[in-house]
């Protein structure tokens, strides 16, 4: 091949402001100001659950830290609408609440294990009229959740070992030590 200049190809281009939706993989439409806008099925059933929620949180005695978590999990609830069917301890090692210490802070926040427990089965009795097809809890067991969490989906509170799920078999699960010389 002849040295020298050569004559510019056409590059690709890449659309850098592409919105994605972290927890759905689906594209999303955002207005001027950088909102996601929301279809009016997603609307409706925000509007529905949000009601369930504010009956609940309505229903409660929390003090102000509480108050604080309980709208957050409202808002959580209301923002995942279309693909939420329960409220599950492993929630809480997500945004927001990850920010603010995750499982362990709210365990803290609500008087313990067992009353954080207590306060996830009464969420999803008020917001999904039960505890929710996918409820997932704290304990024993296989380590693996049922429901709509499907097979591998991580819970608190498990027995040590490995779990086996989408990242394949051998994944740690919260709360398992890897092991000597693992951070």
């Amino acid at each position: 091949p002849p040295y020298g200049p050569r004559t510019p190809r056409t590059l690709l281009t890449l659309d850098v402001d592409d919105h994605i939706d972290p927890a759905s993989r689906d594209w999303v439409t955002l207005d001027e100001d950088g909102r996601i806008v929301r279809t009016e099925a997603h609307e409706a059933r925000a509007a529905e659950l949000g009601l369930h929620v504010e009956a609940w949180r309505s229903a409660q005695a929390f003090n102000a830290e509480q108050a604080r978590w309980a709208g957050l999990i409202g808002n959580r609830i209301r923002a995942d609408a279309m693909t939420m069917d329960s409220f599950g301890d492993y929630d809480f090692d997500a945004h927001p609440f990850a920010g603010l210490g995750g499982y362990d802070q709210a365990a803290r926040v609500f008087g313990g294990t067992a009353s954080l427990e207590r306060l996830i089965a009464s969420v999803n009795a008020a917001v999904f009229g039960g505890e929710g097809a996918g409820h997932r809890r704290r304990g024993g067991g296989s380590g693996v959740a049922s429901g709509g969490g499907g097979p591998g989906h991580l819970r608190h509170g498990d027995g040590p070992g490995v779990a086996s799920g989408p990242a394949g078999p051998g994944y740690l699960r919260h709360g398992d030590d890897p092991g000597p010389g693992v951070r």
